[in-house]
């Protein structure tokens, strides 16, 4: 999708890629070690992909949290899955990227429990996993936010009205006392990207990064379109 940064992110700064997921430095590292599990496909949210992705999806996000815990130790994941603000009149609000599918992986034990208390938010599932959340939790168009705590269990949240951009992440840099680093913008910190990229690069097989390319076939696209809001 033009004006996606997912679409075309910045090669230095991709970790890995496989065949349908690729793992990212995320700008603006609250904390060190701050990565991006991205879908390839310009899929909506992690909760829509389809069933060839998902066995795929539980192993590469399993393979990244082993690596996230033997560099830095225990961490957390969340998403905002289908922001549904990704329109020019909005732009304030959202990303361009939003309805591009991935999850961010802080190297941190934060409890972020009590998500449902500090908005518009109503829990729709607790488990596992997010793949273990029956399709019924969600209606079609409801954006949602993901909390995985370092041991995995997952809570999922309806967003009911206006979620604040960015909303998750500053909750995390609330929660370590530095509110401020919530934006990526204002606070790229390539200095910790770099010190984080000389602690991974060992463990990770190397990739073709110069000829990496999210742009799918026109049968791959097909295929994907059903999934797709672009």
């Amino acid at each position: 999708m033009e004006g996606c940064f997912f679409c075309d992110p910045e090669k230095d700064r991709i970790l890995y890629t496989s065949k349908y997921f690729y793992v990212l430095l995320g700008l603006g590292p609250i904390i060190e070690g701050y990565v991006i599990l991205v879908a390839r496909p310009h899929i909506r949210s992690m909760f829509d992909m389809p069933a060839e992705m998902r066995e795929a999806y539980k192993q590469e996000k399993q393979h990244l949290q082993t690596i996230i815990n033997d560099v830095y130790g225990p961490s957390i994941v969340t998403e905002h899955g289908r922001i549904q603000a990704c329109t020019t009149e909005d732009e304030e609000a959202h990303d361009l990227m939003c309805y591009h599918a991935h999850q961010l992986f802080f190297p941190k034990n934060i409890d972020l429990g009590d998500l449902s208390k500090e908005g518009p938010f109503e829990k729709v599932f607790e488990g596992a996993g997010l793949l273990e959340m029956h399709s019924s939790a969600l209606q079609d168009d409801d954006e949602y936010l993901l909390y995985e705590n370092s041991v995995g269990n997952t809570s999922v949240y309806k967003v009911r009205g206006k979620c604040p951009r960015q909303y998750l992440r500053y909750l995390v840099a609330y929660s370590i006392g530095q509110p401020e680093l919530a934006s990526w913008q204002k606070h790229s910190r390539y200095d910790l990207i770099k010190d984080a990229k000389k602690k991974y690069v060992k463990y990770f097989p190397p990739s073709d990064v110069e000829n990496f390319s999210t742009h799918q076939s026109e049968n791959t696209m097909n295929k994907f379109s059903t999934y797709c809001r672009v």
